[in-house]
């Protein structure tokens, strides 16, 4: 059972100072004579438990009791507001006893952090050009077991000096740095193992990608236990219990705000976290630069990427920018991927079509190697 204790929108005082807590409700609490405050543990949905002090005047005929504790570095942590509402749970149930239950609810929607958040163009080349984990830093790595030593480490000289950091204009020094990386690239022999001129191709889809979003991932948490009787399902489904009452929990993983959002239409679907990692492949995130070099510990497959393959991603980049790529192909995917970004999410925000100077040198640019498998 769920009693609520505390629901108010929240005022200055409550912001800056400590949250008043209701008279009425301090039964809740047990203080034993000549005590003015006691100590309690409240979990929020994230499952992260907080150390608040519920206090009262010792003097006076109002007793005016406020929480205290933890409850500023609750307010910032959650960057609670004036006009947000805070909602005081206290559940009982006979495995657990009484636990308490903290919630914050934004009275301004616009506050709540929201699911995407857009890189600014330094984050951008972080993500692409010179972070841990980059995109050029993904690619040195895959290209290692393929390449002589200094050949490797000149490439790497290379594009440390055209870091596009210091540009006026970060954004366009990024793409020129990406389509000259394309290039250097797109020079490197191929074999069948290891595919740059595919490797050049994703760089180039890169280069004409303008805008990223990172993926707020939130806390995962376990919902309160939800007991269900027999009686609750009616006589066909009864005997699935076995006559014992049984105790639901849902857990809920980071990414389901950001699922539930976007397949919201489609009710029976119970985990809309794992359905956006399998529909974002290729039109919501881009396929990871790895996809076109064999891994040295693995069984060598062979990579094909002919006329067929570029033939079916540019029809699907034009003509079908909601579906997903197929999971057959040369490419691989992040399972969860931390950033969305793709020049086809750019032709939705900004109402456009593909970006024609992208598309024409896909289509016109030299073959510069073709296995016997690409035919």
């Amino acid at each position: 059972m769920e009693i609520g204790l505390v629901n108010k929108k929240l005022t200055r005082t409550d912001i800056a100072s400590c949250l008043a807590y209701p008279t009425g409700n301090l039964w809740a609490f047990q203080m034993l004579r000549g005590q003015n405050a006691v100590n309690f543990n409240a979990r929020d949905p994230t499952g992260r438990v907080w150390e608040f002090k519920l206090c009262t005047r010792n003097h006076g005929r109002h007793k005016k009791p406020v929480i205290r504790g933890d409850w500023l570095d609750y307010v910032r942590e959650k960057g609670l507001t004036v006009d947000d509402f805070i909602i005081l749970t206290m559940v009982e149930d006979a495995e657990n006893g009484v636990r308490y239950v903290m919630r914050c609810i934004f009275g301004d929607p616009k506050q709540a952090p929201h699911p995407l958040e857009k890189l600014s163009p330094e984050e951008t080349v972080s993500l692409l050009w010179k972070g841990d984990g980059s995109l050029a830093d993904e690619l040195l790595q895959c290209m290692s077991p393929y390449m002589d030593a200094d050949i490797l480490n000149d490439l790497r000289s290379r594009i440390h000096a055209r870091d596009p950091s210091d540009s006026d204009d970060i954004q366009k020094a990024l793409q020129k740095s990406l389509l000259w990386l394309r290039d250097e690239v797109r020079s490197l022999p191929c074999t069948y193992k290891c595919r740059h001129d595919a490797a050049a191709d994703l760089i180039h889809v890169y280069a004409y990608t303008k805008n990223f979003f990172r993926v707020r991932e939130y806390d995962a948490f376990t919902s309160p236990p939800v007991h269900i009787s027999p009686l609750d399902l009616g006589p066909k489904c009864a005997d699935k219990l076995g006559g014992l009452p049984h105790k639901y929990q849902k857990t809920y993983g980071g990414n389901y705000c950001m699922g539930q959002l976007i397949f919201w239409h489609i009710q029976t679907n119970t985990e809309p976290d794992f359905t956006v990692a399998k529909a974002s492949k290729g039109c919501l995130s881009l396929p990871e630069i790895g996809s076109f070099h064999a891994k040295v510990q693995k069984p060598s497959q062979q990579r094909i990427y002919g006329p067929n393959t570029v033939k079916m991603m540019l029809e699907r980049m034009e003509k079908y920018p909601q579906k997903p790529w197929p999971k057959d192909r040369i490419w691989s995917f992040k399972n969860f991927p931390k950033v969305f970004g793709c020049p086809m999410l750019d032709g939705v925000l900004n109402n456009a079509p593909l970006d024609g100077e992208m598309v024409h040198w896909l289509k016109h640019r030299p073959t510069v190697y073709q296995s016997m498998w690409d035919r």
